[in-house]
């Protein structure tokens, strides 16, 4: 069998292209559209597009989210009441990290998170990338995060806006 190298190597450049285009497809800033958990037999959404707005930015390293709640009011003084803290943490969040993709496996590695209880934790998902639509999905680990008695599977549908 003859092998011809100039479209052997034509033929490994562009599949290493595509792979390398696949992880720069994930790179950008998104908005959550829905999120839903499902727990046994019991599914519900754990976002409100209505009353809160979620972005997450990847880079090609690092992961980040921050979201907030109708209710941030603006604190007093220079030094908040406890009530206004609390209704602050209530309506925002935050956390943060590098990530590892390999194909359509997806690993958050928090290093910062407005929940401690995620620092320090891998969680791993499967995402799906179509035009300007991201979807990351999968097995989500509540009682290694202390959360719960019972794990879960998450959905979260995300749109590019950048």
């Amino acid at each position: 069998m003859h092998v011809s190298w100039p479209r052997f190597f034509a033929t490994c450049s562009m599949m290493i292209l595509s792979t390398s285009a696949k992880a720069a497809d994930i790179i950008g800033e998104w908005q959550l559209v829905s999120a839903e958990l499902t727990i046994g037999d019991n599914s519900f959404p754990t976002f409100d597009p209505q009353t809160h707005e979620m972005i997450k930015v990847i880079t090609d390293s690092h992961f980040m989210f921050l979201s907030k709640g109708p209710q941030r009011p603006r604190f007093s003084s220079y030094q908040p009441t406890h009530a206004e803290k609390v209704t602050a943490f209530d309506n925002f969040g935050g956390g943060g990290g590098t990530y590892s993709l390999e194909g359509h496996n997806y690993t958050e590695h928090v290093k910062y998170s407005i929940f401690p209880n995620y620092e320090g934790m891998s969680l791993s998902f499967k995402v799906t990338i179509t035009e300007d639509q991201l979807v990351q999905e999968g097995h989500y680990p509540i009682v290694k995060l202390g959360l719960g008695s019972r794990d879960g599977y998450v959905k979260e549908v995300y749109r590019r806006i950048r």
